[in-house]
């Protein structure tokens, strides 16, 4: 979920033949975003969507920001599908877990 135009987000969960990535399934909004949204036509629809994407997905971040994702602060640890490489899935949510057990756990 974002606060941006584009609230939620879905990705496949296994590759997709022919894609080398970037495969997003749905971008959902809602209330004001989405009136906005349907006021535009077909293809300015799916660039303003394109462009909320982006806004999110920057190149980069898998790389840069996810391994600092679940590294433990103090007595805080951070797990959930955003500290995963597939967001959104619950298998994933529940792995990315695993990676900050206490310590003896």
């Amino acid at each position: 979920m974002a606060d941006i135009a584009n609230r939620f987000m879905f990705h496949p969960s296994h590759p997709v033949r022919g894609s080398s990535g970037g495969v997003v399934l749905a971008s959902y909004g809602w209330a004001d975003d989405a009136r906005r949204r349907d006021s535009l036509d077909y293809e300015a629809r799916y660039l303003h969507a394109l462009c909320g994407l982006g806004h999110l997905h920057r190149p980069g971040q898998h790389t840069e920001l996810l391994p600092a994702i679940p590294v433990r602060e103090g007595p805080l640890h951070f797990a959930g599908d955003h500290a995963s490489v597939k967001p959104a899935w619950l298998q994933y949510s529940s792995t990315s877990g695993t990676a900050v057990r206490a310590p003896g756990a």
